[in-house]
C-alpha cells in the first residue's frame, strides 16, 4: 500500500532498520533551468532529530547531493557534502516519465550506509555516522511557491526484504523487482 508524501506537509512517521528499502515515486523529474524552486531534499531522521540522510536534487545540475546534519552540535552539524553525476540519457528518460528513488539501509563491513537507487540503478552508497533507524521522513524545497524538480506529491512505499540479502549493500536490485512483484500479488 501507497502513502501520499507532500512538499511541505509535515513527515511519515516510520521505522527503517537494516534491511528496509524506502521508494519514492516521482512523476516529474525536472532539473534543467531555473524555473522553480531551486532544491528538493529527502530527509530521514532519528529519535534524536539528527538528520541521518538527506538526498537533494538541484535544478539546473545533473548531479544528486548527500549529507546528513547533527541536531545537537558545537559546530555547524552538517556532515561533508557528496554528490555523484547522473547519466544525461537517464535524466532525459527520468524528464519525460518520472522516476522511483529508492534507498536501502543496509549494512557492510564497514558499517552502516544507504544504498541509493534510481529506477533501481544503484547511484550511490552513503555511509551513515548517526545510530539507529530513521523514524521520520520528510519533503521539501528551497522555496515552497514554485513548482519542485519532484512531483508535489511523492508515492512512498515500504519493503522490508525478508531473504538472504536482506541487509546487505549488495547486488540486491536485480531480485527486488522479482520480490516486489511476488510479494504484492
Amino acid at each position: 500500500m501507497a502513502t501520499i508524501l507532500s512538499t511541505g506537509k509535515g513527515g511519515i512517521s516510520v521505522n527503517l532498520s537494516t534491511g528496509s528499502v524506502i521508494a519514492f515515486k516521482s512523476t516529474r523529474f525536472d532539473i534543467a533551468g531555473n524555473l522553480g524552486a531551486k532544491e528538493a531534499y529527502l530527509d530521514l531522521s532519528n529519535k534524536n532529530n539528527d538528520i541521518i540522510f538527506r538526498l537533494t536534487i538541484r535544478r539546473g545540475q545533473s548531479r544528486v547531493f548527500f549529507n546528513d546534519h547533527a541536531a545537537q552540535s558545537l559546530i555547524e552539524g552538517w556532515g561533508q557534502e557528496k554528490s555523484v553525476d547522473l547519466n544525461p540519457v537517464d535524466v532525459e528518460r527520468w524528464r519525460r516519465s518520472g522516476v522511483t528513488i529508492s534507498v536501502h539501509t543496509c549494512s557492510t563491513y564497514f558499517g552502516e550506509r544507504y544504498q541509493i537507487l534510481f529506477d533501481l540503478i544503484t547511484v550511490f552508497h552513503f555511509d551513515s555516522r548517526f545510530p539507529g533507524p530513521a523514524i521520520n521522513i520528510k519533503y521539501s524545497t528551497a522555496a515552497t511557491w514554485f513548482r519542485p524538480p519532484l512531483s508535489d506529491q511523492l508515492e512512498v512505499r515500504f519493503y522490508q526484504l525478508n531473504t538472504w540479502f536482506e541487509g546487505h549493500c549488495a547486488a540486491w536490485h536485480t531480485s527486488l523487482s522479482l520480490y516486489i512483484f511476488f510479494k504484492s500479488t
